[in-house]
């Protein structure tokens, strides 16, 4: 039976199977895991991340993801970085623990007011 399920998921019998078609069912395997991982993402020294929190089975889920803490990235290792916060207090980190924040200064309260009258408009209307 097992011997079936197998010749179903990757079409060939197993006694069929060399080295050479097994590697390339690896790599194919690999790269879809890859794709799906999104393992593209690099970090450059300068970079704004935010860190991944630890949470235990039983812990709120709605509790956020990542640290409130905005950190700068400040050296740039194969798997990890090193990363600062504002107070100078210097931390390595993983890279998969690393969300990089793209943080827009744009003040532009004429926008906000504006957002708010037509609101207010929106509720007059109803």
């Amino acid at each position: 039976m097992l011997l079936i399920k197998l010749f179903i998921i990757i079409g060939i019998e197993p006694f069929k199977v060399t080295s050479y078609i097994e590697h390339e069912l690896i790599m194919r395997n690999k790269y879809i895991t890859e794709k799906l991982h999104g393992k593209n993402e690099t970090f450059h020294v300068g970079d704004k991340v935010r860190i991944l929190n630890k949470r235990s089975m039983f812990d709120d889920k709605m509790l956020s993801r990542y640290s409130s803490i905005v950190f700068t990235v400040t050296k740039v290792y194969r798997n990890s970085c090193d990363v600062e916060d504002d107070n100078g207090n210097e931390l390595e980190v993983k890279n998969d623990q690393l969300l990089i924040v793209k943080i827009e200064r744009n003040n532009d309260l004429k926008g906000i007011e504006k957002v708010g009258k037509e609101a207010k408009a929106a509720s007059r209307i109803k």
